[in-house]
């Protein structure tokens, strides 16, 4: 694997030294720097697709696993005599006139929003470092055409 990774550094540096001879360093340092920003740009929108992606995964997760357990049909059996869909319907009707049913509606957009909060960190924590990262290679550039 190390010799790929050298090889794909050759590559890059021999580019880089064919531009700089035909074109002069400001122009390649400017189109280094231009392609540094496009290609920063194309990772944060594919970034953020994946993670936006990954969220309505976990959404869609969690209203199938919702709605797989509040359907009446695929409760069967009884429990103590009771039928589980008279149990299920009779908790279900408790939970309603109670006002508990719009308590774990509400618990349930908090999770979803909590997960979705915490996605948007992660995010900005990736963004901060491939920004850093980003930044210390332009200056590094304008080093390099300064000199």
């Amino acid at each position: 694997m190390q010799w790929l990774i050298n090889f794909i550094a050759a590559g890059a540096v021999s580019l880089i030294e064919i531009i700089v001879k035909k074109f002069g360093i400001f122009v390649s340092v400017n189109v280094l720097i231009k392609s540094v920003v496009a290609l920063y740009i194309a990772f944060l929108i594919a970034a953020a697709a994946f993670i936006t992606s990954y969220i309505l995964r976990i959404w869609n997760a969690f209203k199938d696993l919702f709605t797989q357990v509040t359907s009446m049909p695929s409760i069967g059996g009884t429990w103590g005599g009771i039928s589980n869909s008279q149990i299920v319907s009779s908790s279900f009707a408790f939970l309603h006139e109670s006002g508990l049913a719009d308590a774990f509606i509400t618990a349930g957009d908090l999770f979803i929003g909590l997960l979705s909060v915490y996605f948007v960190i992660q995010l900005y924590k990736l963004y901060k470092a491939i920004t850093g990262n980003i930044v210390k290679i332009i200056n590094d550039l304008l080093l390099l055409m300064t000199r």
